[in-house]
């Protein structure tokens, strides 16, 4: 992941002068623009605690990850020649599990003594967000039907009913068992429900995209980023969440004239 992101990184940030010295500026033609965008992200979660409120508590969970999807809309404003303000509102699934093993000692009902039994706690968490993005985007290499640029900016991460459950297996021995109510397994749940005390949260997001034209005011575009958590996701315990995000887009941009593929 480090070695594809880096070579991102480089084709768009790395442009020759002769690209970036084109008298062509997009930005001076564009009133405003929006931008319907889809991604999928790859996230971990970095945490150190028990339980919160509503779990059981156990061994000490430290890390996790996690897969999702998202989309959301753009609204772009033009500040400069090769500069825009952009306030994006998204729907983003942060989804993941967090895992800690525990031992402690249990009466051998087959044998006397006593035996170490090792267990897999997990909680698997449902956080459903509503992203509020401001960010700046800036033109690195612009030329009539090509734009690569950077950007950075903050977002404001709403949960919308994160919800979780937690479960406990054992891993060793084989043998051990979990007896309720004369029924025996070797998972559990031990708690469920919703996250009360979820919070909003802050993260800092920095990346780049391509925009490639298809239409005088249309461009197909693909975007990658990292964010980098401010804050936890929860009140009560630490929680924060990382990751990367790439996606496809549509964007399409309201013009002060119509241009012509001619147009300097």
């Amino acid at each position: 992941m480090k070695s594809i992101l880096s070579s991102l990184f480089c084709l768009f940030f790395i442009a020759s002068p002769a690209v970036h010295s084109q008298t062509y500026r997009f930005f001076k033609l564009e009133s405003f623009a929006v931008h319907a965008i889809g991604n999928v992200s790859l996230h971990s979660y970095s945490a150190k605690f028990s339980a919160f409120q509503g779990s059981t508590v156990c061994s000490e969970f430290t890390s996790g990850s996690g897969t999702g999807l998202g989309y959301g809309l753009n609204i772009e404003l033009p500040i400069h020649n090769s500069l825009a303000v952009t306030i994006g509102c998204s729907m983003n699934n942060r989804n993941g599990k967090l895992n800690t093993k525990s031992e402690f000692p249990v009466r051998n009902i087959n044998q006397s003594g006593m035996i170490t039994v090792t267990t897999d706690n997990q909680i698997e968490a449902t956080l459903p967000y509503l992203d509020i993005q401001p960010d700046i985007r800036f033109n690195v290499i612009e030329n009539l039907n090509f734009i690569a640029r950077g950007f950075a900016g903050i977002v404001c991460k709403i949960p919308m009913s994160p919800s979780f459950v937690q479960t406990e297996s054992i891993v060793n021995p084989e043998s051990a068992v979990f007896v309720n109510n004369g029924i025996t397994s070797q998972s559990r749940v031990l708690a469920s429900g919703p996250i009360n005390s979820s919070s909003v949260a802050i993260g800092t997001t920095f990346g780049a995209e391509t925009m490639i034209r298809i239409a005088p005011a249309i461009h197909i575009t693909q975007h990658i980023m990292y964010e980098i958590p401010l804050s936890d996701i929860v009140s009560d315990v630490p929680w924060k969440i990382s990751g990367f995000r790439c996606g496809l887009g549509l964007r399409y941009s309201f013009r002060k004239f119509n241009p012509t593929p001619n147009m300097p």
